[in-house]
């Protein structure tokens, strides 16, 4: 019994329209591949191969002699036969990152097709693929009923699991991934979906009298779907760029953008520090960028490393902004940096500043003395520099021990502190010495006036020792004095002040001795 005519009435006016609908996409996908996406090459191979295999099929239901029908039966298998291996590579790239089958994957599963098309067009081999064939004439076409072979079930069975292996990456990549691929996974699944249904239909025959292959046209389905999520759903632009990078976890805010500068994928914690949602994605930053977000537009542009700050008041923080270029875009890192930067600040300080005394270390008295000498010199002011000792510190250490030494320091250190001008440079610059270098105090005079008054404060000022006995201890002061016309550098300056406190102490100590005064 001949089968429906209808069936095929229906492929021979669908297939010419299907087509001509490809060849719009072929032709869209070639424009796009000066961008040089793999992936866009083999959309558009796949789209090639599906033209060739509804257009082979065609003639071959349309055949006015069994043995044209035989041949074009014959050429549909050059454009069949690798599409399998096309859609692998293609799921496999989109499940790793563009990263294609490995070459040697690659190499096994083209012996497959290879052999298939041996196979075919070797007429001593085809009785493995074909147990045999009965032609029939049907509407004035000629057609033929193939008997499949054992080479066949092996090519039937390498297509299934391709495709299923293919699926299983997609699908996986879906689930997992699933809040960024809402727009594209609809269309994919569908065109997963098919024409592995159409092949399904054609080799179980659950409908009486159904013998066409409508496979040819479900690949053409496959084809319109999957370029509506590639290109106008941007499939690889939201694919996982550097998604192993990209976990939920980091406090680091990770932002992705596709080679059209759409947000592809962001982690909860940027989606956080900018107040985004996932309705964000697939939008550009611009657009969903709060106002109280300035320079981040431009950090972001930028291949260098920025800093900025996000927010107003006591809730902005400081995030550094790292620009990582990739194959289809670019990574943002944003790092909070407001406690590291608060923390830098407070370590800055801890190493400019004596721990003991709270007064600047050596470094810092030498930067802040430099940067006073140079203000000096701009304004033709007096500068004046005073070294401070202990008298016989060592003694204290050694009778009394170093924690009462370390006592006397930090007393001397607040009167310092209290004694001297919010403008002085102060510092405690080694062990038991200290130095003030003032600016703009008129003449000698004033700096005397000054290590005078701490002498005496240090003298009178009663200390216990670890007994609770009372003590008493003196410093000896050298000044050296200058004036802008014959400034020196600071380091001659304080080693005049140093010759000067020299002679302080062979005077008889506790006392001030001006550099330049009479040594006798």
């Amino acid at each position: 019994m001949p089968p429906d005519p209808v069936q095929y009435q229906v492929f021979r006016a669908a297939a010419p329209l299907a087509v001509c609908i490809l060849a719009v996409f072929l032709i869209s996908s070639l424009r796009r591949l000066r961008e040089g996406r793999r992936e866009d090459r083999l959309y558009a191979i796949f789209v090639a191969a599906t033209i060739g295999y509804l257009a082979t099929n065609y003639l071959e239901i349309s055949s006015s002699s069994i043995g044209a029908s035989l041949f074009w039966a014959k050429m549909i298998y050059p454009f069949i036969s690798f599409l399998p291996i096309l859609w692998l590579d293609f799921a496999h790239r989109f499940a790793y990152e563009g990263r294609g089958l490995p070459p040697f994957a690659l190499s096994l599963l083209l012996l497959v097709p290879i052999i298939t098309l041996i196979l075919v067009f070797v007429p001593s081999f085809s009785g493995l693929m074909w147990s045999g064939i009965e032609p029939f004439q049907l509407d004035g076409y000629f057609l033929a009923r193939w008997r499949h072979g054992p080479w066949f079930i092996v090519y039937a069975a390498y297509t299934y699991l391709s495709f299923l292996g293919g699926a299983a990456l997609t699908l996986g990549s879906f689930v997992h991934y699933r809040k960024f691929y809402s727009r594209q996974s609809p269309w994919v699944i569908c065109g997963l979906a098919s024409p592995f249904m159409a092949s399904l239909l054609y080799l179980l025959r659950p409908f009486p009298g159904l013998v066409k292959d409508f496979t040819p046209l479900g690949y053409a389905v496959a084809a319109l779907l999957f370029y509506v999520a590639l290109f106008h759903g941007n499939l690889f632009s939201q694919a996982v760029i550097g998604r192993d990078q990209v976990v939920e976890r980091l406090e680091e805010g990770i932002l992705a953008f596709g080679g059209d500068g759409l947000l592809s994928d962001a982690n909860p914690s940027a989606m956080r520090m900018l107040g985004l949602r996932e309705e964000s994605l697939g939008r550009p930053i611009a657009d969903i960028l709060s106002p109280d977000c300035p320079g981040l537009l431009e950090a972001i542009a930028s291949a260098e490393p920025r800093d900025v700050r996000l927010g107003e008041g006591d809730s902005q923080r400081s995030y550094r902004v790292q620009v990582t270029p990739c194959a289809r875009g670019k990574i943002v890192t944003l790092a909070d940096h407001t406690e590291l930067r608060a923390q830098m600040a407070r370590a800055e300080i801890l190493a400019m500043s004596d721990e003991l005394t709270g007064l600047p270390n050596r470094r810092r008295f030498v930067a802040e003395g430099v940067r006073e000498l140079a203000r000096a010199r701009r304004r033709g002011l007096f500068i004046a520099a005073a070294m401070i000792d202990f008298d016989d510190f060592k003694g204290i250490n050694d009778n009394r021990g170093h924690a009462v030494g370390d006592a006397v320091l930090r007393s001397f250190g607040a009167i310092v502190a209290k004694e001297a001008r919010i403008e002085d440079v102060t510092g405690r610059i080694g062990g038991d010495e200290f130095a003030i270098l003032t600016v703009g105090v008129a003449g000698v005079a004033g700096i005397r006036t000054l290590c005078e008054r701490l002498r005496s404060r240090l003298a009178t000022a009663e200390i216990r020792d670890g007994s609770g006995a009372l003590f008493r201890t003196t410093i000896s002061v050298g000044i050296a004095v200058s004036f802008a016309e014959s400034l020196p550098g600071l380091e001659r300056l304080l080693s005049d002040a140093d010759t000067a406190l020299y002679a302080a102490k062979r005077r008889g100590r506790d006392g001030v001795f001006v550099f330049g005064e009479d040594y006798s």
